[in-house]
């Protein structure tokens, strides 16, 4: 329900048999102002990774600069997981679903 909308999705592979899929992320430039939005409409999401491991305090003695893994940090500010649990209901997912799409759409 999401591909037209201008996020990257997570890869999901046939051939992986015993994955436990226990996160939904997405990516986009606007996460910030697409959580407030979801939140906002009683959708609750999460940023589990809201830095590189690197930038955290168990890692410091590592001293790595800023810069050195871009990938990592603009990742770091772009992921936003979406709600997912066993019991979720399809009419749930849909309303998710129909409020990313009409963030997207306010602002095009």
């Amino acid at each position: 329900g999401l591909r037209n909308c201008p996020i990257r999705l997570q890869v999901f592979s046939d051939q992986i048999q015993n994955h436990v899929y226990h996160l939904m992320v997405i990516r986009t430039d606007k996460r910030d102002s697409l959580k407030s939005y979801l939140t906002d409409n009683n959708i609750e999401t999460m940023i589990h990774y809201p830095m590189p491991i690197y930038f955290q305090k168990a890692y410091r003695y590592l001293k790595i600069k800023k810069g050195t893994c871009g990938v990592a940090e603009k990742v770091s500010e772009e992921i936003l997981s979406l709600p997912l649990y066993p019991y979720i209901k399809k009419e749930e997912l849909n309303i998710i679903i129909f409020k990313i799409k009409e963030f997207f759409n306010d602002r095009s």
